[in-house]
């Protein structure tokens, strides 16, 4: 089976082990399934849109496991013959990129206000890969996998290959920025930064739930007197990050 160009998605929920203790296991699957819902209403969402002259169609496909979201995308294949191959293909998968930024974003917001919150970190790759409707293979599914857990607090962030697929898009689509990638040097495990891009959860949120996220997002590591070494850096990084977001232009 060949290996085709596409985009993939990892997240998981931080503080996930142990949050029946802190919330009644009911309401702990029940988010959980809320945001099953919301990836599948997504998916659906996109593979409606129209591929302009892009694509005719593209095919999502969600992977879910207890608190951890995969999302795996595939470039289909070209709508039209175009003379410049690389700028028609840097179009193309800037737009799957971006598709792909935009459903996490949804998701990581509303996961973060649902009944119990749910407080995600990953990453997102491009590359080649196969997948099936169990599991996924290839180049771009090992960055993934190498990054997705990486981060020293809740971000979701793009890889050297999904950085580059953003920063080489042609240079039609730089004019202005994107509100939806949001530059940042993300705080690594073992003191180290990795100056990329990030997804912004607070984006789709209504303005009045904006607030409610961030200190939903913060209440999620408990109190300062509590927290170990190791929660208390996540906890500092993140808030800084959402103080970065309210002053971030989108």
């Amino acid at each position: 089976m060949s290996m085709e160009w596409g985009v993939i998605a990892f997240i998981d929920a931080l503080g996930f082990k142990g949050i029946w203790k802190a919330h009644d296991p009911k309401d702990v699957l029940a988010s959980i399934e809320s945001i099953k819902s919301l990836a599948a209403t997504l998916k659906a969402k996109i593979e409606r849109l129209d591929g302009w002259d892009l694509w005719d169609h593209v095919s999502v496909r969600t992977y879910m496991f207890s608190d951890t979201v995969g999302i795996a995308i595939n470039l289909p294949p070209p709508k039209i013959e175009m003379e410049d191959i690389e700028y028609y293909q840097g179009v193309r998968q800037y737009m799957l990129l971006r598709h792909v930024v935009m459903m996490v974003s949804e998701v990581t917001g509303e996961a973060a206000i649902s009944k119990v919150p749910l407080l995600y970190r990953g990453c997102i790759s491009t590359g080649e890969f196969t997948c099936n409707d169990t599991s996924l293979v290839g180049p771009a599914v090992d960055e993934a996998g190498e990054y997705f857990e990486e981060c020293d607090g809740a971000f979701v962030f793009l890889t050297p290959s999904a950085e580059k697929t953003f920063t080489q898009r042609p240079w039609q689509l730089r004019i202005g920025h994107p509100a939806y990638f949001v530059p940042y040097s993300v705080p690594m495990k073992k003191g180290k930064e990795l100056r990329t891009l990030t997804v912004n959860p607070l984006l789709f949120l209504e303005k009045g739930k904006k607030q409610v996220a961030i200190e939903s997002i913060i209440s999620c590591f408990g109190g300062t007197a509590t927290r170990p070494a190791s929660v208390h850096s996540k906890a500092l990084n993140t808030e800084a990050y959402l103080k970065h977001l309210l002053s971030w232009q989108w």
